[in-house]
């Protein structure tokens, strides 16, 4: 109110609003003593129900950030000119009025990504059926959050695995045959992220055996040449095992097949005494790991080897027999 000297006067009345308590603020995250990575997104709440938030200021070791305003704040922490170490992450909420209130937290900075070994089986390599991926990693900040599996250039994840060992078992008969791609992420609990493609080539056919050629009489004491031919058009032939026995079945000695031309693979049963019954099998490998088994074959060990051309499978039984049956058709006799 003014009052004049003639006793004249006059009022005019503003309103204004006292605020003398503290905005509250909190950091959701990162959570105190965790590990963080070189781009940091701290979330913060703050809020102040009289004058209301002005500003977030974000310090590091107290040292200013910047200043960042509501409603979303989005503060982020760009770590890239730090070393890695311990930090003190502080924020500070101002009201309009300029009360402030802080909080603290500490962090780990880690920027370093996460180290995958050797996995197996290794790059490049065949790969059939179920086959067990192992992914060594090692991580010596943070340590590992999680390792994810999936098909390079494929949405969907395959598997997520969070406990050590790192494992999946893949079904490579969903996929088609040849090359796929398996991509590797690894993740540390900084948000630092590995990621390795491997290169593997599907193979899920076993190979074909054909023309399994052997003698169904040998004398006593005298070896049996065996021969087949094995083809494998994908991963290739990588193991040939003639497997015999001489007991009925009930035990099996293995020997390995020597390619001897083109595809054909050969071996010889050691001699065994007169009146043995020698079964026999072929078992092959292929390099993606696909076995292909042969029917059980037979031939017998006698005292004197039959004069018969045995056919079906184009074997001679005997070498006399061959040379007979060759001279035979030398002279025109049939």
């Amino acid at each position: 109110m003014a009052y004049d000297k003639a006793g004249n006067n006059k009022t005019a009345s503003i309103t204004f609003y006292i605020d003398n308590t503290e905005p509250s603020v909190s950091i959701v995250f990162p959570i105190d003593g965790s590990w963080v990575g070189t781009y940091v997104y701290v979330n913060v709440s703050a809020s102040d129900e009289l004058s209301g938030v002005y500003a977030v200021e974000l310090l590091i070791n107290g040292s200013s950030q910047g200043y960042y305003y509501p409603p979303d704040y989005d503060i982020y922490w760009d770590a890239t000119e730090y070393a890695e170490g311990t930090y003190n992450l502080t924020v500070v909420a101002y009201d309009n009025v300029n009360n402030t209130a802080s909080k603290s937290i500490v962090v780990h900075l880690d920027k370093t990504s996460p180290v995958v070994g050797v996995v197996s089986p290794a790059n490049r390599s065949w790969v059939s059926g179920v086959v067990e991926i192992s992914v060594p990693v090692s991580d010596v900040g943070a340590g590992v959050d999680y390792v994810v599996f999936g098909i390079y250039g494929q949405p969907e994840l395959l598997y997520n695995d969070t406990a050590e060992p790192y494992e999946y078992s893949w079904d490579t008969r969903s996929y088609a045959e040849g090359k796929q791609l398996l991509a590797i992420i690894v993740k540390d609990k900084a948000g630092n992220y590995q990621c390795v493609v491997l290169e593997y080539y599907v193979d899920n056919t076993p190979p074909s055996i054909s023309a399994v050629e052997y003698p169904s009489e040998v004398k006593g004491n005298e070896v049996a040449k065996i021969n087949v031919t094995v083809i494998d058009v994908k991963s290739g032939v990588s193991n040939v095992i003639l497997s015999y026995s001489v007991d009925g079945g009930e035990t099996w000695t293995n020997l390995t097949m020597d390619l001897r031309e083109g595809n054909v693979y050969g071996a010889a049963i050691p001699g065994q005494s007169v009146g043995t019954t020698v079964q026999f099998k072929i078992i092959v490998f292929d390099a993606a790991g696909n076995m292909a088994v042969s029917p059980t074959y037979s031939y017998k060990v006698v005292s004197k080897v039959s004069w018969t051309l045995i056919g079906g499978v184009g074997v001679v039984v005997g070498t006399t027999a061959v040379l007979v049956f060759v001279l035979a058709r030398r002279k025109g006799v049939k």
